[in-house]
Protein backbone atom coordinates (compact mmCIF):
# COMPACT_ATOMS: atom_id res chain seq x y z
CA UNK A 1 0.00 0.00 0.00
CA UNK A 2 1.40 3.38 -0.94
CA UNK A 3 1.84 6.42 1.18
CA UNK A 4 -1.21 8.97 0.71
CA UNK A 5 -0.89 11.26 -1.90
CA UNK A 6 -2.44 14.68 -3.02
CA UNK A 7 -4.63 12.62 -5.99
CA UNK A 8 -6.77 11.10 -3.32
CA UNK A 9 -7.95 14.82 -2.28
CA UNK A 10 -11.60 16.04 -3.35
CA UNK A 11 -11.27 19.42 -2.28
CA UNK A 12 -13.88 19.48 0.22
CA UNK A 13 -11.74 19.80 3.60
CA UNK A 14 -13.69 17.80 5.70
CA UNK A 15 -13.47 14.81 3.16
CA UNK A 16 -10.19 15.23 2.51
CA UNK A 17 -9.36 14.84 5.95
CA UNK A 18 -11.17 11.62 6.60
CA UNK A 19 -9.57 9.81 3.66
CA UNK A 20 -6.55 10.66 4.57
CA UNK A 21 -7.16 9.67 8.13
CA UNK A 22 -8.51 6.34 6.64
CA UNK A 23 -5.62 5.74 4.31
CA UNK A 24 -3.00 6.58 7.33
CA UNK A 25 -4.86 4.12 9.46
CA UNK A 26 -4.85 1.00 6.61
CA UNK A 27 -1.10 1.87 5.84
CA UNK A 28 -0.48 1.52 9.89
CA UNK A 29 -2.81 -2.17 9.24
CA UNK A 30 -0.10 -2.86 6.46
CA UNK A 31 2.63 -2.38 8.01
CA UNK A 32 1.41 -4.60 10.94
CA UNK A 33 0.18 -7.53 8.31
CA UNK A 34 4.06 -7.27 6.68
CA UNK A 35 5.39 -7.89 10.23
CA UNK A 36 2.58 -10.66 10.96
CA UNK A 37 1.75 -8.60 14.10
CA UNK A 38 -1.89 -10.14 14.60
CA UNK A 39 -2.46 -8.18 17.79
CA UNK A 40 -1.86 -4.66 15.86
CA UNK A 41 -3.23 -5.68 13.19
CA UNK A 42 -6.71 -6.24 14.61
CA UNK A 43 -6.55 -3.12 16.62
CA UNK A 44 -5.66 -1.37 13.60
CA UNK A 45 -8.82 -3.14 11.65
CA UNK A 46 -11.03 -1.99 15.04
CA UNK A 47 -9.91 1.64 14.24
CA UNK A 48 -10.39 1.39 10.60
CA UNK A 49 -13.96 0.54 11.30
CA UNK A 50 -14.72 2.98 13.69
CA UNK A 51 -13.20 5.48 11.18
CA UNK A 52 -15.28 4.20 9.12
CA UNK A 53 -18.69 4.01 10.51
CA UNK A 54 -18.14 7.71 11.83
CA UNK A 55 -17.00 9.16 8.10
CA UNK A 56 -19.97 7.06 6.78
CA UNK A 57 -22.10 8.86 8.84
CA UNK A 58 -21.12 12.17 8.23
CA UNK A 59 -21.02 11.42 4.09
CA UNK A 60 -24.86 10.01 4.86
CA UNK A 61 -25.79 12.68 6.69
CA UNK A 62 -24.65 14.64 3.96
CA UNK A 63 -26.54 12.88 1.43
CA UNK A 64 -29.59 12.84 3.23
CA UNK A 65 -28.95 17.17 3.84
CA UNK A 66 -28.56 17.66 0.19
CA UNK A 67 -31.17 15.01 -0.96
CA UNK A 68 -28.15 13.56 -3.26
CA UNK A 69 -29.99 11.49 -5.80
CA UNK A 70 -27.57 8.45 -5.85
CA UNK A 71 -27.80 8.05 -1.78
CA UNK A 72 -28.95 4.55 -1.99
CA UNK A 73 -26.03 3.20 -4.16
CA UNK A 74 -23.57 5.44 -2.22
CA UNK A 75 -24.64 3.41 1.14
CA UNK A 76 -25.01 0.10 -0.17
CA UNK A 77 -21.40 0.71 -0.88
CA UNK A 78 -20.66 1.38 2.62
CA UNK A 79 -22.83 -1.12 3.76
CA UNK A 80 -20.77 -3.83 1.07
CA UNK A 81 -17.46 -2.77 2.57
CA UNK A 82 -18.26 -2.87 6.18
CA UNK A 83 -19.99 -6.37 5.63
CA UNK A 84 -16.59 -7.35 4.17
CA UNK A 85 -14.45 -5.67 6.63
CA UNK A 86 -16.52 -7.74 9.64
CA UNK A 87 -15.60 -10.62 7.30
CA UNK A 88 -11.55 -10.25 6.74
CA UNK A 89 -11.70 -9.30 10.90
CA UNK A 90 -13.49 -12.49 11.79
CA UNK A 91 -11.07 -14.22 9.03
CA UNK A 92 -8.09 -12.54 11.05
CA UNK A 93 -9.15 -13.70 14.32
CA UNK A 94 -9.70 -17.45 13.30
CA UNK A 95 -6.69 -18.05 10.98
CA UNK A 96 -4.48 -15.07 12.03
CA UNK A 97 -2.74 -13.42 8.51
CA UNK A 98 -3.62 -16.00 6.24
CA UNK A 99 -3.34 -16.21 2.28
CA UNK A 100 -7.52 -15.16 2.13
CA UNK A 101 -6.55 -11.80 4.77
CA UNK A 102 -3.78 -10.81 2.52
CA UNK A 103 -5.48 -11.12 -0.98
CA UNK A 104 -8.16 -9.10 0.72
CA UNK A 105 -6.49 -6.59 2.08
CA UNK A 106 -3.75 -6.01 -0.14
CA UNK A 107 -6.34 -5.93 -3.40
CA UNK A 108 -9.59 -5.97 -2.64
CA UNK A 109 -9.44 -3.58 -0.13
CA UNK A 110 -7.08 -0.82 -1.49
CA UNK A 111 -8.77 -0.93 -4.55
CA UNK A 112 -12.29 -0.39 -3.37
CA UNK A 113 -11.04 2.73 -1.16
CA UNK A 114 -9.47 4.31 -4.09
CA UNK A 115 -12.15 3.31 -6.22
CA UNK A 116 -14.60 4.59 -4.06
CA UNK A 117 -12.85 8.14 -3.07
CA UNK A 118 -11.95 8.69 -6.56
CA UNK A 119 -15.39 7.58 -7.88
CA UNK A 120 -18.41 7.54 -5.64
CA UNK A 121 -17.49 10.24 -3.52
CA UNK A 122 -15.91 12.70 -5.77
CA UNK A 123 -19.24 12.56 -7.25
CA UNK A 124 -20.79 13.43 -4.07
CA UNK A 125 -18.47 15.59 -3.38
CA UNK A 126 -19.26 17.48 -6.63
CA UNK A 127 -22.89 17.45 -5.83
CA UNK A 128 -21.77 19.11 -2.26
CA UNK A 129 -20.37 22.35 -3.86
CA UNK A 130 -22.88 22.45 -6.82
CA UNK A 131 -26.12 21.96 -2.96
CA UNK A 132 -23.61 25.02 -1.54
CA UNK A 133 -23.96 27.14 -4.10
CA UNK A 134 -27.52 26.88 -4.79
CA UNK A 135 -28.36 26.92 -1.52
CA UNK A 136 -30.25 30.58 -0.13
CA UNK A 137 -27.54 32.48 2.60
CA UNK A 138 -28.42 31.31 5.64
CA UNK A 139 -31.12 32.93 8.05
CA UNK A 140 -33.45 32.56 10.91
CA UNK A 141 -35.41 29.54 11.29
CA UNK A 142 -38.96 29.95 11.36
CA UNK A 143 -40.86 29.49 14.50
CA UNK A 144 -41.80 26.08 15.19
CA UNK A 145 -39.29 24.45 12.99
CA UNK A 146 -36.88 21.40 13.83
CA UNK A 147 -34.12 19.90 12.15
CA UNK A 148 -34.09 16.51 11.48
CA UNK A 149 -31.11 14.14 12.21
CA UNK A 150 -29.95 11.54 9.31
CA UNK A 151 -29.53 7.93 10.27
CA UNK A 152 -26.66 7.24 11.60
CA UNK A 153 -24.21 4.58 9.95
CA UNK A 154 -23.86 2.74 13.07
CA UNK A 155 -25.94 0.32 12.37
CA UNK A 156 -23.87 -0.77 9.80
CA UNK A 157 -20.71 -1.29 11.54
CA UNK A 158 -19.00 -4.30 12.26
CA UNK A 159 -18.28 -5.58 15.54
CA UNK A 160 -14.48 -6.82 15.09
CA UNK A 161 -13.65 -8.67 18.17
CA UNK A 162 -11.04 -7.37 20.33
Amino acid sequence: MNPWNATMNLGHEDADTAHRELHDLAFQAAGAMAREDVADLGASLRALTRASVDHFAWEEGEMARTAYPEAAAHRDAHLTFLLELRRIAKELNEHGVSPLFRLWFGSRFVDWMRFHVLGADAQLMRHLRLAAAAAPAPGPTPAGATATAPVAAASLAPTPSA
